[in-house]
């Protein structure tokens, strides 16, 4: 198999990197007598680059996270469409990779912080690396702007240049950087309360400039050989096909306006509750509250009472932020060729278009917020087990309207097999 000249540019690409990004580090040892503290603060300094180019990049994946479309707020914009475009690109920062870019900016960046304060700002020597007018300061703050500009050009010609974008989402994006964070960390915090002078510094340094170099080769061939795997459609196993390609996050075209169908807004509300409470969140505030009454029966004081209750009014709000964001501004339409079509009244254009002759199976699913309401929730779930749509509270002639459309689909669907009109 003849590989592209792309792919072998971004190959090419990835060794240069990792060789140089490494060199870099070989030179601070050798020219500027770097200790193991310097070098420690060098490599986490870079880890942060990274997780901060990764994050970045994450917002412009393509392809849908892994999480599931009915999970507690992160489900909300997996199927979101539309997004903020790159001005004289084709680049669009897409809506549904926002969940995963404000975890990874928060999670692994507080963790980043975290790790650096506890372990590396107690190593001896760490003041010195940050404070302004050393040597060891302006050596480092070199090599930082370096390793900046370097995973700049990094992501311009593998991820960009390579439309590595189009083949990948956020969360296959943010691997690269979480690796060297989980594995760095721990051995960060394994090493630092071990450096106390001379002698243990002469232990580690070497031992870190090899382990750090070999680490960059053996994930620059796993991402070669990953990269390879899709190229030949997954012979080797190593890289999974395939996965969310059918989804294109791009705006559908819009159709011709018909009348809307929208779900019940007190509905939402209400459900949005319930939500939350079935929840893993709800079932952690109920964990919580037996907490609260295991501790009043051994006597605490009735202010434990008042953190249920943040911990209450907080799910509830959650549930109902989750589900005013997937239902909200919802409305269902038939457009002409007869295909229901979602739309969101502050979206670019719908967030799906449904082809009725994929229609395995329509049936009805009341819940209790149904039954409160006089309303009705369709399920629809489609050949194949591709997926399953659920439009929630609907009023009960929409919900025959939907239904009598799908059956008249259905029925000349198949007039039309048997050659009978």
């Amino acid at each position: 198999m003849q590989l592209s000249r792309g792919t072998m540019f971004g190959r090419q690409a990835l060794l240069w990197w990792a060789v140089l990004s490494n060199a870099l580090s070989f030179l601070g040892v050798l020219l500027w007598n770097w200790d193991v503290t310097t070098l420690v603060s060098v490599y986490w300094l870079e880890i942060g680059i990274g997780l901060f180019w990764a994050t970045l990049k994450a917002g412009f994946a393509e392809r849908p996270a892994d999480y599931s479309p009915e999970m507690f707020l992160f489900g909300a914009f997996r199927y979101r469409r539309g997004g903020v475009s790159i001005p004289r690109t084709d680049l669009v920062w897409y809506l549904h990779n926002l969940p995963i870019v404000a975890f990874a900016g928060v999670g692994f960046g507080g963790a980043w912080i975290a790790i650096g304060l506890l372990a590396i700002g107690q190593m001896p020597g760490f003041q010195e690396v940050v404070q302004p007018g050393s040597g060891t300061f302006y050596s480092v703050l070199a090599v930082g702007i370096s390793l900046f500009v370097g995973n700049s050009w990094k992501a311009v010609s593998t991820y960009i240049g390579g439309r590595r974008y189009r083949e990948l989402n956020a969360q296959q994006v943010l691997q690269e950087a979480l690796w060297p964070l989980w594995i760095f960390g721990v051995i960060i915090m394994l090493v630092a309360p071990t450096v106390t002078g001379e002698v243990t510094t002469l232990l580690f340094l070497i031992p870190l400039l090899v382990m750090k170099f070999a680490f960059d080769l053996v994930w620059t061939f796993y991402e070669t050989m990953l990269s390879f795997d899709e190229k030949i459609g997954g012979w080797l196993g190593v890289a999974e096909t395939g996965t969310g390609l059918e989804w294109d996050p791009r705006p559908l075209e819009r159709s011709r306006p018909t009348d809307s169908i929208r779900p019940h807004r007190f509905g939402v509300l209400l459900g949005g509750v319930t939500n939350g409470v079935r929840s893993l969140a709800g079932t952690l505030v109920g964990l919580f509250g037996g907490w609260v009454c295991f501790v009043l029966l051994l006597g605490a004081d009735l202010v434990v009472l008042e953190w249920l209750a943040v911990a209450l009014a907080l799910l509830g709000g959650l549930g109902v932020f989750d589900h005013v964001l997937r239902h909200w501004w919802t409305r269902y339409q038939f457009d002409e060729t007869d295909d229901l079509v979602c739309y969101g009244a502050r979206s670019a254009g719908p967030h799906w278009r449904l082809d009725l002759d994929r229609i395995e199976s329509l049936e009805r699913n009341g819940s209790r917020v149904d039954r409160l309401l006089g309303t009705t929730t369709l399920r629809i779930d489609l050949e194949n087990d591709e997926q399953t749509i659920r439009l929630p509270y609907l009023k009960r002639e929409s919900a025959r309207t939907i239904e009598e459309t799908i059956d008249a689909s259905a029925a000349d669907a198949k007039r039309a097999a048997t050659g009978r009109f």
